[in-house]
């Protein structure tokens, strides 16, 4: 603190060192609420990214809540042999391919 030197001339009090222990006294005392503000604004951080990665996490989890999502079922046993699509009331299993007539080229005149 600066030092005043008019202060206790008469007195014979030491005036400066007085207001430099008040100083003193007062600084202690902000010292814990510096420290819990540091640790609430760690906190605060730590909150708002744990509701960003909640949020996005909600975001995935609507897509993954859309029923058209898990209703159809298909396989392909080779793109030029076969293909098939189902709705998602097909009950899942083993199923045999009979070819009853095979395709025959087509031409246009």
């Amino acid at each position: 603190m600066a030092s005043i030197s008019t202060l206790g001339v008469g007195s014979g009090l030491n005036l400066s060192s007085i207001l430099d222990s008040l100083e003193a006294a007062e600084k202690s005392t902000l010292t814990p609420i510096s420290k819990q503000q540091s640790s609430y604004t760690a906190k605060l951080s730590a909150y708002g990214t744990l509701k960003s990665a909640l949020e996005s996490f909600q975001t995935a989890n609507t897509a993954l809540n859309k029923a058209d999502l898990f209703t159809a079922t298909s396989t392909t046993s080779s793109s030029s042999a076969f293909s098939a699509t189902t709705t998602g009331s097909a009950i899942a299993g083993k199923y045999t391919i009979s070819v009853s007539q095979l395709a025959q080229a087509q031409t246009l005149t």
